[in-house]
């Protein structure tokens, strides 16, 4: 019988039999050509980069593929699939798994042969090797890694926890990633377009309103007037959680009640309360917090609906938005016609409550719809009412009548300071420095020179939203009083032209109040010279002939309170003569009343003159001493008011650092806790409140509830040996090896790197050496030496960043950590490793912004 030829299908090209390589062994290594294989219709990577296609294909036309691609058998389900779109001697026999992208550059290659690993997986296994692979590429958008999450999830039903570990990341990284998939079309727009960074995206997808995410992403997106983005990532971060996140336990309405708007539910169980998302809202210090504003609004509103209502019900006055304006015009000017029961009234207690001290004589409140703050009822009563009632319950006491007579203590605080040689007096220094201050200021208005307007504009900003605003008052001739958000939009629009003036004189404004800058250590500086200083002699003013003059002036001002005392004396001393007999006859006759006449007053005056002229050095100050330890005298005809009340001791001073509560009810942060950031001029302290943005407040307007742990912490009060060393502000210095504290003990500083951030009136030197606040010590000048990384740096070497200059984008890079990769024209290129809140970056910095760790 004839043997009959075997219907066996040859590969195109190689000629090699398809069925020998189809009946491969699991597992095994081969060579196979690029037409047995077809790619995979589940892999996640969809769009691939050419230019980057087309380097991969000249490589593996020069040296092959050195990784081999993944396939599996072709499965059934694909046959019919490869059947109608082959021709007949070209149909796959292998599914691609893992590889697209070499598969496809050895086509652009021209190359007929790829090494694969041939392996049996199931359709699960084919799609969680796609998806883990997909996820490790260099170029994967974050968008992608979170779709890439879910489809994982959903493919494989694994945890969150059990992805984490598959794909080696931490359970915080995954949901923050998969928390990206809340981003509305608008948000994702931006960010595949790279207008926002995944940091921002993350913080916009933790807003569920829709309406809400599109506010933020105009937020995040804008610009500042230089065309760079008008917030860094913290400042938005804390911009979004003032304006989308609503604090749980000051909410007006009940948040357990579920009624209130239903669809919504209690807070409680709300998927949108920061709690049910601890590791998304990881940098949200409460677990109270809602991040739904529409939500979190309509409930605030229903409330205001319900206590309305019921309040009419129960016969009470509601007095609505539009006639609470007539009566509340602006937050900081008291109610018109009305009192309110929530706010101490200074008529008869400084600190309780007007509702606590009517007690149960108080009739049932008015409400009020708060004009300036949504969904806010205030209980209030007509002035006149509760005037009325004060004075019926005999706890308003009748208004004390003026004195002309000081309090003992001022008194006697004042003449002391008289005592005093006039160089040392604080007015003395008070007056000679505004003096001073007044000319310079006269004389940089108009200033018109120096100083590239971009970098000043850019530095003034800066200050202004992270400093005392205090200077930019006069600098802008704004006044002491005014409003921030007008300064600011003053800064912003001024002509290029105007800065130079502006920052001059913001600078001189800046020492305002300060007694620091003024010191004759200070004066005497060289190199390099104090800017006040500086300035000061930039305006040609002559410190000297205004410190002469103002001595002057208060040795002029004390002689006359010499003789206004002496006159005082010799009248009291006449008028007790008059009342008693004498066999003396009179001189002359006394005018009615026992007043004397402008004629004695002359020559009472001129007698005490004379006698003034006459009195040997230093007599005056003996006279001066002599009266402060008499009671003071009245004006003629001043009364003396009936059962004043003694003098309340000196308020302890104001420091940075301080707790504070404001006990003024003028002003809208009544009663609000905060800590005293700035000691400013003008007796007046910038406060961080605990509750709402930071504010400017007279000293007199808060209460220290708890004192700052202040000075800062001393290294060493060792007694300086030898003659210190010369060190200037921001200079980078090292502790040296060996230094001790008084005590003999080693600094714990030494050996430690930072910037100098302070130089003591009393020699020593302020040293910053880290973020923190036990970071910043006081040492001796002797302790320290200069710090140069020159020549240590070099390629591969670790280095921690100390940023010079003012320009945010750099110094918010302080302290970090990263590794020198490359020597450039620009300066040393440092890759700056990731933390949990900053992205790797890759910055240029000069030697003296380097310190070298390893």
């Amino acid at each position: 019988m004839e043997n009959l030829m075997p219907l066996t299908e040859f590969a195109a090209g190689s000629g090699t039999a398809i069925d020998s390589q189809v009946d491969a062994p699991v597992d095994q290594f081969m060579v196979l050509d690029l037409a047995l294989i077809v790619a995979s219709n589940t892999n996640p990577r969809t769009v691939f980069n050419l230019p980057r296609l087309e380097e991969l294909a000249t490589s593996i036309k020069a040296s092959g593929v050195h990784q081999p691609v993944l396939v599996r058998p072709l499965p059934a389900r694909r046959l019919q699939e490869t059947f109608d779109g082959f021709r007949r001697g070209e149909r796959p026999a292998y599914e691609l798994i893992a590889g697209e992208r070499r598969f496809r550059a050895s086509k652009l290659a021209g190359v007929d042969t790829i090494p694969a690993m041939i392996r049996h997986l199931t359709d699960e296994q084919v799609l969680e090797i796609q998806l883990v692979e997909n996820l490790q590429r260099d170029d994967l958008h974050p968008m992608e890694e979170a779709e890439g999450y879910e489809k994982l999830i959903q493919a494989t039903h694994v945890t969150k926890e059990e992805l984490g570990e598959k794909v080696g990341k931490s359970r915080g990284y995954v949901y923050g990633r998969l928390k990206l998939l809340a981003l509305g079309q608008e948000a994702r727009t931006a960010f595949y377009a790279s207008e926002i960074d995944a940091s921002r995206a993350l913080v916009i997808a933790r807003i569920p309103d829709a309406g809400q995410q599109v506010k933020a992403l105009a937020e995040a997106t804008a610009e500042d007037w230089q065309g760079g983005l008008r917030h860094n990532f913290k400042s938005f971060v804390r911009w979004a959680q003032q304006n989308m996140m609503l604090r749980l336990d000051a909410a007006r309405f009940p948040t357990t009640d579920a009624t209130l708007v239903v669809e919504a539910g209690s807070c409680r169980d709300c998927a949108k309360r920061t709690g049910a998302q601890p590791e998304v809202y990881a940098d949200v210090e409460s677990a109270d917090v809602c991040t739904d504003p529409t939500c979190y609004h309509a409930k605030d509103a229903a409330h205001e609906v319900i206590v309305i209502d019921r309040a009419r019900e129960n016969g009470q006055q509601v007095i609505l938005e539009k006639e609470a304006k007539a009566i509340w015009v602006a937050e900081h000017i008291p109610l018109k016609g009305y009192t309110r029961l929530d706010r101490p009234d200074p008529r008869v207690h400084e600190t309780k409550m007007l509702k606590t001290v009517l007690g149960k004589s108080m009739p049932a409140p008015v409400l009020m719809q708060n004009p300036h703050k949504r969904g806010e009822l205030i209980e209030v009563l007509p002035t006149s009412q509760v005037t009325k009632l004060l004075k019926e319950s005999g706890k308003l006491k009748p208004a004390p009548r003026a004195t002309g007579t000081a309090p003992a203590s001022a008194a006697a605080k004042a003449a002391a300071e008289a005592t005093r040689p006039v160089e040392e007096r604080r007015e003395y220094h008070n007056r000679w420095q505004a003096e001073a201050m007044r000319q310079a200021d006269a004389h940089f208005k108009g200033w018109t020179g120096g100083i590239p307007a971009s970098a000043i504009r850019a530095f003034l900003l800066e200050t202004f939203d992270r400093m005392d605003e205090g200077p930019f008052g006069p600098a802008l001739d704004l006044g002491e009083e005014f409003n921030t958000l007008d300064a600011r939009n003053r800064l912003q629009t001024l002509p290029d032209s105007a800065m130079n003036e502006v920052f001059i004189r913001w600078v001189l404004h800046d020492s305002e109040g300060y007694p620091s800058p003024w010191t004759a250590e200070q004066r005497n500086r060289t190199e390099p010279k104090h800017p006040t200083w500086e300035i000061l002699g930039l305006a040609g003013v002559d410190v000297d002939a205004i410190q002469a003059e103002t001595k002057r002036a208060m040795e002029s001002d004390d002689r006359a309170a010499e003789l206004a005392k002496a006159q005082s004396d010799a009248k009291s001393q006449a008028t007790g003569q008059s009342g008693k007999k004498s066999s003396t006859p009179p001189a002359a006759p006394k005018k009615r009343g026992g007043k004397p006449s402008a004629e004695e007053v002359q020559a009472q005056i001129a007698e005490q003159l004379q006698q003034l002229d006459q009195a040997p050095d230093g007599a005056e100050q003996e006279v001066a001493a002599e009266a402060a330890q008499e009671p003071s005298q009245a004006p003629d005809g001043a009364a003396e008011e009936v059962g004043a009340a003694p003098a309340a001791p000196a308020a302890p001073a104001l420091q940075v650092g301080d707790r504070i509560t404001v006990t003024d009810s003028k002003y809208t942060q009544f009663e609000e806790q905060g800590e005293i950031t700035h000691v400013l001029a003008k007796s007046k302290v910038r406060v961080a409140f605990d509750k709402g943005p930071d504010a400017v407040l007279p000293a007199a307007a808060v209460q220290v509830t708890a004192k700052a742990l202040w000075p800062l912490p001393t290294e060493s009060t060792a007694p300086v040996k030898d003659a210190p060393a010369t060190f200037s502000l921001g200079q980078l210095v090292k502790v040296k090896a060996g230094s001790k504290s008084a005590g003999g003990k080693a600094l714990k500083t030494v050996g430690k790197v930072g910037r100098i951030a302070g130089l003591g009136d009393d020699g020593r030197v302020h040293l910053r050496h880290g973020p923190r606040s036990h970071e910043l010590v006081v040492v001796q000048p002797e302790q320290l030496e200069p710090y140069s990384a020159a020549l240590q740096v070099v390629i591969g070497s670790k280095v921690r960043i100390h940023p010079k200059g003012f320009l945010e984008s750099r110094n918010k890079l302080a302290w970090r950590e990263g590794t020198v990769d490359a020597c450039t024209d620009d300066g040393w290129r440092v890759t700056i490793s990731a933390t949990a809140k900053d992205v790797e970056l890759v910055v240029a910095f000069d030697t003296a912004e380097l310190e070298v760790l390893a």
